[in-house]
């Protein structure tokens, strides 16, 4: 008992780190958990079913983080290239009415 505590401890440990990960460690982290819970997992007895839903569940939400925060900064990055544009054509206008005068 004191034993699949402790494994459990393990894990839960891992998981809650998944819950704060960056996009730059979040592979190394999954990575990390997936490791622990095979080395943990005969230890875990009667509590390992509930500990990789646990785990499931945390990826999943840390994945689905993950896209949202990827999708976030490719939708600034875009954003970005548009108003550079946009001022490198202000910038040619600006500078071919110049010309023309």
């Amino acid at each position: 008992r004191r034993q699949e505590h402790a494994a459990a401890v393990s894990v839960r440990k891992v998981i809650q780190r998944i819950r704060v990960v960056q996009p730059s460690n979040f592979e190394a982290l999954r990575t990390e958990l997936e490791k622990t819970i095979v080395v943990h997992l005969d230890k875990l007895g009667s509590m390992a079913e509930k500990v990789q839903q646990e785990a499931e569940k945390e990826l999943i939400e840390a994945q689905a983080r993950m896209d949202a925060l990827n999708e976030k900064l490719l939708k600034e990055q875009k954003q970005k290239a548009e108003e550079e544009a946009k001022r490198q054509m202000q910038t040619e206008i600006a500078e071919k009415m110049k010309s023309d005068a």
